[in-house]
């Protein structure tokens, strides 16, 4: 469901930027749960690079479990990526144990909430993965008040 509502705020914000602002256009590729076929996500680099759209965005669940071997091979791939590239923190990098919260802001993003201009657009990326690491709480997802006073 995090993803979908991902997706939909990207499209919603990338349109209504067309709409208001008659800017330059902008492109851009989703990827969403890529593992564990590393494969295919190799294959599609050069895709991707020659379509040379002006920003990647992963949607989370980019690694089987939050193991810094998984983010190396991962992050090893993803460099070869000529746009920037941005990452969304799903349940697999910071939920699969409770040391990926602290991995994913040490290695990717902290916080793991942002924001990004492109062409004058600004996209913001929410994580509604909890967290503050907690078993009882898994597969609860939503958006922290912290992240609501950011888009504000």
């Amino acid at each position: 469901m995090k993803k979908i509502t991902l997706i939909i705020v990207l499209t919603i914000l990338a349109l209504a930027s067309g709409i208001n602002a008659q800017s330059e256009e902008i492109t851009f590729i989703a990827f969403g749960h890529t593992y564990p076929d590393y494969d295919a996500l190799n294959h599609s680099i050069n895709l991707v690079n020659k379509e040379n759209p002006d920003f990647v965005v992963f949607l989370g669940d980019s690694v089987p479990t939050a193991e810094e071997k998984y983010w190396k091979e991962f992050l090893s791939i993803t460099s070869r990526i000529s746009a920037p590239v941005y990452f969304v923190p799903g349940n697999h990098e910071v939920e699969s144990q409770s040391a990926g919260v602290d991995y994913f802001k040490m290695n990717v993003y902290d916080p793991m909430y942002w924001n990004f201009t492109v062409k004058g657009t600004t996209f913001i990326i929410l994580n509604t993965v909890l967290e503050t690491y907690d078993e009882s709480k898994v597969n609860k997802y939503d958006v922290s008040s912290d992240q609501i006073n950011f888009i504000k």
